[in-house]
């Protein structure tokens, strides 16, 4: 009906079902005795990146301390946003030669080809990877992994949140891995970094750079004029110009930073950092868009500063930044509550180029709390 009452009824069942749904999935907590709806941390992740709040309390479920690139990949795969990806019938075929090329296994799902194709997340799954591998695909199958990859970056980045919110440093790091993946299409830890450079991905300039000595874009930067010009031997002017334009642009950040070493057990500890690009002063003062030949939309640079405690694979703190020619900022954790020397680890992670991230030691003589009890009896005493 439509009714006064009967549509107060159906929002009111409405509004207590979808509350319900996110209490269930700690998105928030509802204090019935004074109607009062508060959002949880991972309700607020959801928020903040527009995402389902199904693929957040999966991704709270589903990570683990020591989840890897690997198990990251099986999880964003599975966000509840790929459960839109066209499912087109009759493409088994194309689809089981391209698996047949892939060095992942893909998740299982049904008994059948044709029950496994109809999964989102296998679907998901393999375009993925082929973005990765640099494997050409039909026109329907790139649209499809281009709507993927508009939309894998910040389900990415809400992971990041998920897992620094449990303190876990291995699937955060793994997730931030993912995203310069993702914009660069290449693989971590099998792809030499200067195949992210354009025109150097071949095989025969792969196996040049193998031979010369070159594995990073930082060392593309540091050859002898004539080396790199054998190295660009046969390339167009253009193309070595977008080789030049790429190199110029991959980013190198000097980081200084320093910290009070003494610090009370709990205490808060402010690590204070100055970030400078090195930049052509000719330049514009902001770099422009990430240089990703592969990846099919233009998007910005970001940055992630990560505190933790290695041995015990414990993320401390962890900031999300943009860096233009120079950024000062300051990152705030509690320090471990283990007294005597503590051996952490800063993380510099990108996430848009991979081989330009950096790994800092920071060193704590952390001291017996002061008990505020005592202090203030002390001075009841004076």
């Amino acid at each position: 009906g439509t009714s006064h009452q009967q549509l107060s009824d159906y929002l009111s069942e409405l509004i207590e079902s979808t509350l319900g749904d996110l209490s269930a999935a700690k998105c928030v907590t509802v204090d019935e005795e004074d109607v009062d709806v508060t959002p949880t941390n991972l309700g607020m992740i959801a928020a903040y990146y527009q995402i389902s709040y199904l693929t957040v309390e999966m991704f709270a479920l589903s990570l683990a301390p020591k989840t890897k690139l690997r198990g990251v990949l099986d999880i964003v795969s599975a966000a509840d946003e790929f459960d839109a990806l066209p499912i087109r019938h009759r493409e088994g075929g194309v689809l089981a030669r391209i698996a047949s090329r892939l060095p992942v296994p893909l998740p299982k799902a049904g008994d059948g080809d044709d029950s496994r194709w109809a999964s989102p997340r296998v679907r998901t799954h393999l375009l993925l990877q082929a973005h990765f591998s640099r494997l050409a695909l039909p026109a329907d199958l790139a649209a499809d992994q281009a709507w993927v990859l508009a939309s894998v970056l910040p389900l990415l980045q809400a992971m990041v949140d998920v897992a620094s919110s449990m303190g876990w440093l291995a699937p955060a790091l793994a997730a931030m891995e993912l995203s310069q993946m993702a914009v660069q299409a290449v693989w971590e830890g099998r792809d030499p970094l200067v195949k992210q450079v354009p025109h150097l991905a071949g095989e025969r300039r792969i196996e040049m750079c193998k031979q010369m000595g070159v594995e990073t874009v930082f060392d593309v930067m540091d050859m002898e004029d004539d080396d790199r010009s054998r190295l660009l031997d046969g390339l167009a002017p253009g193309q070595v110009a977008e080789v030049a334009e790429y190199v110029n642009r991959y980013p190198n950040i000097e980081v200084s930073f320093n910290v009070d070493e003494n610090v009370e057990a709990g205490s808060s500890v402010a690590v204070r950092l100055e970030l400078d690009r090195e930049w052509d002063e000719d330049e514009e003062d902001v770099p422009g868009d990430v240089k990703a030949p592969f990846f099919p939309y233009s998007r910005a640079e970001g940055w992630w500063i990560v505190v933790a405690e290695p041995g015990a694979q414990t993320l401390l703190a962890v900031k999300r930044i943009a860096v233009g020619r120079h950024l000062a900022t300051t990152l705030e954790f509690a320090a471990p509550e283990k007294m005597g020397n503590a051996k952490l680890k800063m993380f510099l992670m990108c996430d848009a180029y991979l081989g330009c991230d950096q790994e800092f030691d920071v060193e704590l003589n952390v001291l017996p709390a002061t008990d505020e009890d005592d202090d203030d009896d002390e001075d009841e005493e004076l």
